[in-house]
């Protein structure tokens, strides 16, 4: 899987008008496309204007078209924000808590994050 990172500065007062795009967005552009997996916005607890969009995509479905991607959600995003910081893309693995304490009590913690991960590799190829 690969997270989308995309930081925003939001222009004062354009708050909730840009909370209420990116939820239209989220839900009704990407939430439709079939690679989309999840999201999450952070909002900075001491500055309401700081805003991070993380998404999450199928490996293969984000290489084809991120670019485009990015551009078709800062033009959306344009008239609400001051700024549009950075968009980096990371491999992504999601931890399941359960199977981290089943692997804690197993001893396997250490081995876990010596070996590469499949998704790790799928970032490479």
């Amino acid at each position: 899987m690969i997270a989308l990172r995309a930081e925003f500065v939001v222009k004062p007062g354009k708050e909730e008008q840009f909370r209420e795009t990116i939820d239209l967005i989220l839900n009704n552009s990407f939430g439709r496309d079939r690679e989309f997996l999840q999201a999450l916005v952070l909002v900075s607890e001491h500055e309401s204007r700081l805003v991070t969009v993380i998404t999450f995509w199928h490996y293969a479905g984000l290489a084809e078209a991120r670019e485009r991607r990015v551009l078709w959600l800062r033009q959306k995003l344009a008239p609400y924000l001051d700024q549009s910081m950075r968009v980096q893309t990371y491999c992504a693995h999601v931890m399941d808590s359960r199977s981290n304490i089943e692997r804690q009590e197993l001893g396997e913690t250490a081995e876990a994050y010596s070996a590469p991960s499949k998704a790790a590799a799928a970032c490479v190829s």
